[in-house]
């Protein structure tokens, strides 16, 4: 073989790596896919370098996603439909990534980031906001304590009428405030609103889904105009469905994630693994039903968090395989 013919072999292995690496990081892997992926590392070992060298390409897309997105935000509006297709049918390779659609792309993967693995282009833009894994406090002008968690972003403003308005754009807040406080204050998430003057109370935004958990005082919480008052132990959700019913509730256990502590009592294992996925650098991603329906009891620290995935390997005899880019695969 010729060295432009090795060249091309090279070239063709490290673009088949990524596009291996881009099907992983879709949100729509099947089992089948992975056991493709596994049969195709194993092939060779230069299957496996180039597979690891893309891995490390992709890592690097983090940063370079959140640079474009400040400098050439209106390249959104200017993207073709073909390089909008990238979670589904689009099939970048390493040169392409490479090359001028670099920015696109990465501009793309601000406002759609595949499963979670940055913050998306409203998060970026925020007053505040926490990476995966970090917690903050925030103190606002008007007294109030912001305890921010984990893939958290807040804007804080301030009106004439002696109001403070939080709006949570995505992620968890434990929020305080007290009668000495210069305001009172509005959070806002969703299509809802959670009013206090002299409270602490936990808001957590999923998508569309907003709980708001009463820690003490009271706090009036108002979704479509409809209000629910809530006091201590209490907590509210609110979706597209509507306002659900006032729900008794340890506020201990929702506020754990201050004292970096993670507890499950008979948890379904999905559940229990969307929950550490919020602080895990990666993505966890579980590929067996069954494994997903096994029940959970557990206390876990966030700053030992791989113990976890050692937990479940143990207990439930999982099968766990490490890839780049903290993807960590679980199945039965």
């Amino acid at each position: 073989m010729s060295n432009s013919d090795d060249q091309k072999a090279i070239s063709e292995r490290e673009d088949e790596a990524f596009e291996w690496l881009t099907r992983l990081t879709s949100g729509e892997v099947t089992t089948d896919q992975l056991q493709g992926l596994a049969e195709w590392r194993a092939r060779s070992p230069a299957n496996e370098a180039a597979f690891r060298e893309a891995g490390k390409l992709w890592h690097t897309l983090k940063p370079v996603a959140e640079t474009a997105s400040r400098q050439q935000a209106p390249l959104r509006q200017q993207m073709s439909p073909g390089a909008r297709s990238l979670s589904g049918t689009m099939r970048p390779g390493r040169r392409a990534v490479l090359g001028g659609a670099l920015a696109a792309s990465a501009a793309y993967l601000v406002v759609r980031p595949p499963l979670g693995l940055w913050p998306s282009l409203s998060e970026l833009s925020s007053d505040y906001r926490t990476a995966t894994g970090q917690q903050r406090r925030v103190m606002t002008s008007g007294g109030a304590t912001i305890e921010m968690n984990t893939q958290t972003s807040i804007d804080i403003s301030s009106t004439g009428d002696g109001v403070e308005r939080i709006q949570l754009i995505a992620g968890e807040a434990a929020i305080a405030t007290s009668s000495s406080a210069s305001r009172s204050i509005v959070a806002l998430a969703g299509d809802g609103t959670a009013t206090a003057s002299n409270a602490t109370f936990n808001m957590r935004r999923t998508g569309a889904s907003v709980c708001v958990t009463c820690v003490n005082g009271t706090v009036l919480v108002e979704h479509r105009g409809r209000p629910v008052t809530l006091s201590h132990g209490q907590q509210v959700s609110y979706a597209e469905a509507g306002l659900g019913p006032a729900a008794e509730i340890d506020p201990a256990l929702v506020t754990a994630w201050q004292n970096g502590i993670l507890n499950f009592h008979n948890e379904p294992l999905g559940r229990v693994i969307a929950e550490v996925n919020r602080y895990w650098p990666g993505r966890i991603i579980v590929t067996s039903a069954d494994l997903e329906r096994r029940l959970v009891t557990a206390r876990f620290k966030l700053d030992r968090l791989d113990d976890a995935i050692t937990q479940i390997q143990l207990v439930f005899r999982a099968k766990v395989v490490r890839l780049p880019g903290g993807v960590v695969v679980l199945s039965a």
